[in-house]
Formats: C-alpha cells, structure tokens, sequence
C-alpha cells in the first residue's frame, strides 16, 4: 500500500491552493532532449514572459 501511495505522490501534480496575496505563480516543466542548452531555455522563458501582458514584472 505504501508503494501506491508513494507512486501517486510522485506521479501526480499538486497544488497548494493556499494563497496570502494576488500573484499566481506557476510552473512549467519542458521534457527536452538531453543536449539541449538551458541558457538557450531560460532565454526564450524570460522573452515569453516579458511579452506577456499577464506579468507584473516580479
């Protein structure tokens, strides 16, 4: 039973839906090959991002 448990734990997203002010902060996990270049991947994010008119720049 504990095997399960501990499988859906770690299969299974979760949400804190606890919040103490307005600002949403999220995740996103890209599954990339291996030789993939993080500065490349942080670079697009923040360009992604900072066209957005969603983000309050914090």
């Amino acid at each position: 039973m504990l095997n399960l448990l501990t499988t859906w734990f770690t299969e299974h997203f979760l949400q804190n839906w606890i919040r103490h002010e307005t600002r949403v902060i999220g995740e996103t996990r890209l599954h990339v090959d291996q030789t993939a270049d993080p500065d490349d991947l942080r670079a697009e994010a923040r360009r992604l991002v900072k066209a957005s008119p969603l983000w309050d720049r914090h």
